[in-house]
């Protein structure tokens, strides 16, 4: 059954997100007080999905965001808020958190919102699965003059390097912009070649910009392939 951790101090409304979340019948729902106590029990047993207030004592919900992204990627977390919240919804969102419900339309919004969590996050394990098997992969863009593809390329480019484990979010964060850089200085239309690997990223304009984020020597995991014309 499908475990999941309802994070907030009030017990009223603790109860009244457990109580929508066991009618449904498909759920094992556990109860912490606040976010610190939500950490706890994460660490007692690690649940399928985390729904957690925003505003708690010892721990608020932005904090819980975070520390659970970290240290628990593969859990979820969907946060519950009050009016006026939108800035921090956004916030959160920013630091990990997978959705967000508001409190005054928990009882309309919640199950659907838990649902369509849960299967992105059992789509995503197994995509991550699928990924675990990919020995090597081959892709070529021709951008044609048009800067406009050049930020969706780099994006995609991260998301393979963050399914392979490549560098941290930092590094990878850092060679994002310096290559979005180099593209973007680059005189006429531009063809990238990447050849990609469970350890390897292959792309001179790669290399280039992953010396210029991180100092590294050409003795890094980046290699060869992109071609660029004046």
């Amino acid at each position: 059954m499908t475990s999941i951790l309802v994070v907030d101090d009030s017990a009223v409304d603790r109860r009244l997100a457990g109580g929508l979340l066991e009618k449904d019948g498909g759920f094992s729902v556990r109860y912490a007080i606040h976010g610190a106590d939500g950490l706890e029990k994460i660490r007692e047993e690690l649940p399928d999905l985390v729904l957690t207030d925003l505003v708690m004592p010892e721990l608020d919900g932005l904090e819980l965001v975070a520390m659970v992204r970290s240290s628990y990627p593969a859990v979820p977390v969907i946060l519950m808020t009050s009016a006026g919240n939108e800035e921090i919804c956004v916030q959160a969102l920013q630091r990990g958190a997978a959705s967000y419900v508001p409190k005054r339309v928990l009882s309309q919004r919640l199950l659907d919102t838990v649902h369509q969590v849960l299967e992105l996050a059992s789509h995503q394990r197994t995509v991550s699965r699928l990924m675990c098997c990919l020995t090597e992969t081959f892709c070529k863009f021709e951008l044609d003059n048009d800067n406009k593809l050049i930020p969706p390329l780099v994006s995609h480019l991260l998301e393979l390097a963050e399914r392979f484990e490549l560098w941290d979010e930092a590094d990878r964060m850092r060679i994002g912009i310096a290559l979005e850089e180099s593209l973007v200085n680059a005189r006429g239309p531009s063809c990238a070649e990447w050849t990609t690997k469970p350890t390897t990223i292959c792309s001179p304009t790669a290399v280039r910009a992953h010396r210029s984020a991180t100092g590294e020597s050409s003795s890094n995991r980046l290699s060869r392939g992109s071609r660029q014309s004046s």
